[in-house]
């Protein structure tokens, strides 16, 4: 049998987690972190309750190709002073236990690649990179901000340190989609509040790309994670009613979305908040998105969705950003 390298997973039970494992499975080896007792696992995968300590940590990590922390509380929820802090926390202390459990090697993991988000952003229509400002101005734009802190003061000099800021993931098994697809068979496949906002996403399967591209390569430091051409919540919704034969598209205006987020204990800024991110680092880079746009994620997701219905979805002025203008910002 050939010899697969490991990677190690925290919060390898999610739904990001269960992607890389079942999409990564032929290449590499996995040991995934959680806090259950025990957990289901597939052959060439074994699970480990997280231990006590750093150093009993630090002896599963020996020699290891990579770490990738996915791990911490859900943030769609409602913004309570007990939920929050569980979000903060759990982020950190997460963070902080493999940063010293990596130190305490001998043969340190290769790449350690911690989780972040696209919100570190703030709500904007104006295309951000990598190297666009990040001034923390909300809670999630803070948890974002201390998250990434808590993974940088670690100074590791053999692991290579990647902090990936990923848009919304879209695929069938979790993440945002159903959820959209299911409002819109409801009827309530209409933009949400003015329909303005700009959507970051991503097809799941360029998401497991993407990071295979980056513990292949040699890649270090900030990367945002999402499609190149960001699309408009009124274009996103819009398009995803053409492959859903039974949608409709009722808008929800910001008050019925606000009385809505309260049911589902939910907060409107996961719908509303403006996020035009464009992941220019891993374009300089060389990697190649399978599903670059919005229509392109849609029409892999949806089984009746037609790429001769939809417009054109690379002008700028139709929401969308082309690679040519993505390298001119």
């Amino acid at each position: 049998m050939a010899f697969k390298p490991l990677l190690v997973l925290a919060g390898g039970s999610g739904y990001l987690g269960r992607l890389l494992r079942k999409q990564l499975g032929q290449e590499y080896r996995f040991l995934i972190l959680g806090r259950a007792a025990a957990l289901e696992t597939e052959s060439g995968e074994d699970y480990l309750q997280w231990p006590a300590s750093p150093a009993l940590l630090s002896e599963h990590l020996e020699g290891c190709l990579a770490v990738i922390n996915l791990a911490g509380k859900s943030v769609d929820c409602r913004y309570t002073e007990t939920n929050k802090k569980a979000i903060l926390e759990s982020r950190i202390r997460t963070t902080c236990f493999l940063g010293e459990s990596i130190a305490l090697c001998k043969r340190p993991p290769q790449v350690w690649i911690n989780s972040s988000s696209a919100t570190v952003y703030p709500d904007s229509e104006t295309a951000q990179t990598e190297l666009s400002p990040t001034p923390g101005d909300t809670f999630s734009e803070r948890v974002c901000l201390e998250w990434e802190a808590e993974a940088e003061r670690f100074l590791l000099p053999e692991t290579r340190k990647i902090i990936l800021r990923t848009g919304l993931v879209m695929g069938h098994d979790g993440g945002a989609f159903p959820v959209l697809k299911r409002l819109a068979r409801l009827g309530l496949g209409g933009s949400y509040g003015n329909g303005d906002q700009y959507m970051s996403i991503l097809h799941e399967t360029d998401f497991v790309r993407a990071v295979d591209f980056l513990v292949r390569n040699r890649c270090f430091s900030t990367y945002n994670l999402c499609i190149p051409q960001p699309i408009r919540n009124r274009d996103f919704m819009a398009q995803m009613r053409k492959g859903i034969p039974t949608a409709t598209g009722l808008s929800l205006n910001k008050p019925i979305l606000e009385l809505g987020a309260r049911i589902l204990r939910s907060e409107t800024e996961l719908m509303l908040k403006s996020r035009c991110v464009i992941p220019q680092r891993l374009l300089n880079e060389g990697f190649q998105f399978r599903y670059e746009n919005g229509p392109a994620v849609l029409k892999a997701l949806l089984p009746h969705y037609f790429q001769s219905e939809v417009k054109s979805s690379r002008s700028c002025n139709t929401g969308n950003f082309s690679r040519a203008s993505c390298k001119a910002l």
